[in-house]
C-alpha cells in the first residue's frame, strides 16, 4: 500500500511538473510575442493606435469601453504565440475604429434614433457586446437548431426601430405586394428574401445610405435588449409586447403599437416574421463559425434562409427570441414575410 502511494505521488509530481512546464513555456512564448510587438514597426503602430482610440472614446463618455478594453487585454494575455496576438490586435483596432467613427458622426447612446431622409426609415443604435446566443434554461422549450448556447460577440449597429412598412416599401418599389394591404403603417408582408435584396439594391441607386439585413446573431442580440435573458422581445408579458394568435384577430397591425423592448425596438416578437441574412443549417450553432465575432452562416447548402420573431398568426412559443425558422429564399410567406434593416456605417479612423 505504501509503495502504491509512493508511485502515485511520483506520477502526480511528474504531471504537475509537466503542467508547470507547459505554463512556463506559454509565459515565455508570450513574453517573446510581446517583444516582437515592440520590435515590429507595424504592430507597434497598431498598439499605439489602439491606445489612442481607446482614450478618445473614453473621453467622449463611453464608460462601457473601459470594461471591454480590460477584457480584451486579459484575452490577449492568454495568447501563447505572435499569431494570436496579431489576430486579437487586428480585431480590436477595427472594432475601435468603427466605434469611434460612429461616435464622431452619430453618437453612441443605446436607443439613440436616426431617420433616413430619403426612405423615412427610423433606426435605433444597438451598442455592441458579448452574449450567450441560443436557447438556455431560461428560455423554456429548446429546439435542436437553437442549441448549444454559445458565446457570441457583435459590434454595435443601427437597426430599424420597426419592421419596414407598406408605405416605405411602396415609396421605393412603386407598388405594395402585401396580402394584407391595410395601410401605410402596417408591416409590409408577402415578400421573399430575394425581394428584400431587390429593395436593398434599389435603395443604393438613389441613396448614399446603405442597408442590409441583420445577421441572425445581431437580430437575437437586439431582440433580447442587448443579449439579456429575455424570453420575448422586452420580457415575458406577451400581451403587452406582441401581436400573435391569441390577440391579433388573425391579421397584422400597424407597427409600433405594442410596448418596445429595452432598446426601444418594436414588434421583434410577433406582427410579422422577419427575414435575416443567414442561411439555415440545423447544426450551425455547433460549428466553429458560430463562435466567431459577428457570425453569419453563409453555407447555403440547404438552400434555405432564416426568418425569426413569429407573426400575428403564430403561437407564443414561436415568438421566443431564440426561436429559429426557415424558408426558401424565393418563397413569399402568405401574409407573414416581413423584415427590418440594418443601416451600414463606414469604418472611420481618428480625426
Amino acid at each position: 500500500m505504501v509503495r502504491l502511494l509512493v508511485v502515485a505521488g511520483l506520477l502526480w509530481g511528474v504531471l504537475m511538473g509537466s503542467a508547470r512546464g507547459q505554463e512556463s513555456d506559454c509565459k515565455q512564448a508570450l513574453v517573446a510575442a510581446e517583444m516582437m510587438v515592440c520590435q515590429d514597426p507595424e504592430l507597434l503602430s497598431q498598439e499605439r493606435a489602439i491606445t489612442h482610440l481607446y482614450q478618445r472614446i473614453l473621453e467622449r463618455g463611453d464608460a462601457a469601453i473601459r470594461a471591454e478594453q480590460e477584457s480584451w487585454l486579459a484575452e490577449r494575455k492568454r495568447c501563447c504565440d505572435i499569431s494570436c496576438v496579431k489576430s486579437l490586435q487586428n480585431y480590436r483596432l477595427q472594432a475601435l475604429q468603427s466605434r469611434f467613427g460612429v461616435m464622431m458622426e452619430y453618437g453612441t447612446a443605446a436607443g439613440q434614433e436616426w431617420q433616413d431622409p430619403v426612405t423615412g426609415i427610423v433606426f435605433v443604435w444597438v451598442p455592441g457586446g458579448t452574449f450567450q446566443m441560443g436557447c438556455g434554461s431560461w428560455s423554456g422549450e429548446c429546439r435542436d437548431d437553437e442549441t448549444p448556447a454559445h458565446t457570441v460577440r457583435v459590434d454595435g449597429f443601427w437597426l430599424g426601430k420597426y419592421e419596414v412598412s407598406q408605405g416605405e416599401w411602396k415609396r421605393l418599389m412603386g407598388k405594395n405586394p402585401s396580402r394584407y394591404a391595410l395601410g401605410e403603417n402596417y408591416p409590409v408582408d408577402n415578400v421573399s428574401w430575394l425581394d428584400v435584396q431587390q429593395f436593398i439594391e434599389k435603395n443604393e441607386l438613389i441613396n448614399n445610405v446603405r442597408y442590409r439585413l441583420p445577421s441572425s446573431a445581431e437580430w437575437e442580440y437586439a431582440c433580447r435588449s442587448g443579449g439579456k435573458e429575455e424570453l420575448y422581445a422586452g420580457g415575458e408579458d406577451l400581451a403587452t409586447l406582441a401581436w400573435y394568435r391569441s390577440n391579433s384577430g388573425r391579421h397584422p397591425h400597424p407597427v409600433g403599437q405594442k410596448r418596445p423592448n429595452g432598446l426601444g425596438l418594436h414588434d421583434m416578437s410577433g406582427n410579422g416574421w422577419e427575414w435575416v441574412e443567414d442561411a439555415y443549417s440545423n447544426d450551425f450553432y455547433a460549428t466553429p463559425q458560430a463562435i466567431l465575432p459577428n457570425p453569419v452562416n453563409r453555407d447555403v447548402g440547404s438552400g434555405l434562409r432564416v426568418f425569426r420573431g413569429g407573426s400575428w398568426g403564430s403561437e407564443a412559443r414561436n415568438l421566443r427570441c431564440t426561436a429559429i425558422h426557415s424558408d426558401w429564399p424565393n418563397d413569399r410567406p402568405r401574409g407573414n414575410g416581413s423584415f427590418r434593416l440594418v443601416r451600414e456605417v463606414a469604418v472611420q479612423g481618428p480625426r
